[in-house]
């Protein structure tokens, strides 16, 4: 018996294989409704920024580098 696949076999499984289709919009959006979008997402960024305190995360990073910088110097 020969192992691998045969051309048959390979025909079949390239048959299953789901081929991706480009989108058609068929909706155009405005350059008025666009710009809100990216407003709308510049101020959830925003909203994300400051719920997350990363900014007292550097605060305190700068602190505990500077307490090492001066134990070693």
């Amino acid at each position: 018996m020969t192992e691998g696949v045969s051309s048959k076999t390979v025909t079949g499984a390239k048959a299953d294989v789901a081929v991706n289709k480009p989108k058609v919009l068929s909706t155009v959006e405005s350059p008025d409704d666009i710009r809100q979008r990216v407003l709308a997402n510049i101020e959830a960024s925003k909203k994300a920024r400051d719920s997350s305190n990363f900014d007292e995360h550097l605060c305190r990073e700068a602190t505990i580098k500077a307490i090492h910088f001066i134990r070693w110097y």
